[in-house]
C-alpha cells in the first residue's frame, strides 16, 4: 500500500478502536505474513510508560511524525506505522511461513532466514512498504 492509501484509510479511524492489519515480510525467497488486530493510540498515555518516563519525553531527531502514528524515519528514509498490541486472547499476531510459495513451519522458516524470532511488545512498528490491508 502507498503512503496516500495507508493516511486515507486511517483518517477515518478513531483512535483507540481495533482494526486488523495484515501485512508481509520478505526474505529472499522466504515470506513471513502476519495478520493482527492492533490499535492506534498515543504511546505516552500508557500507563507502563507513564511510570517508566516519570513525564520525561524523549525526542529522536531523524522521526517526523506525519500524524495518525505514521513516523517518517529521515535518517533511514523509511516511513513506518505504529502500532499497539493488545491483550486480547484472539487479538494476538498470527503468522504464516511460506517457502516458495509452500507453507513451512517457523522453526524452518527461522533456520533458512539466519533471523531471530522476536518477542512481540506492546509497541511495534510496521514499515508501510510491507502492508497489504488494513480493515
Amino acid at each position: 500500500m502507498t503512503l496516500t492509501e495507508i493516511q486515507k484509510i486511517l483518517s477515518k479511524k478513531r483512535r483507540g478502536t481495533y482494526m486488523r492489519i495484515t501485512y508481509e515480510k520478505t526474505y529472499g525467497d522466504y515470506h513471513k505474513i502476519t495478520n493482527a488486530i492492533v490499535r492506534l493510540i498515543n504511546y505516552s498515555s500508557l500507563k507502563s510508560v507513564q511510570t517508566q518516563s516519570n513525564g520525561e519525553k524523549k525526542v529522536n531527531p531523524n522521526k517526523q511524525y506525519l500524524g495518525n502514528n505514521l513516523i517518517h524515519n529521515t535518517h533511514t528514509g523509511t516511513t513506518c506505522l505504529e502500532v499497539f498490541v493488545t491483550n486480547g486472547k484472539y487479538h494476538k499476531p498470527r503468522s504464516v511461513y511460506e517457502y516458495m510459495g509452500e507453507e513451512i513451519t517457523k522453526e524452518e522458516f527461522y533456520n533458512g532466514t539466519k533471523q531471530k524470532p522476536r518477542q512481540v511488545s506492546t509497541l511495534y512498528t510496521i514499515n508501510i512498504a510491507d502492508i497489504i490491508a488494513i480493515a
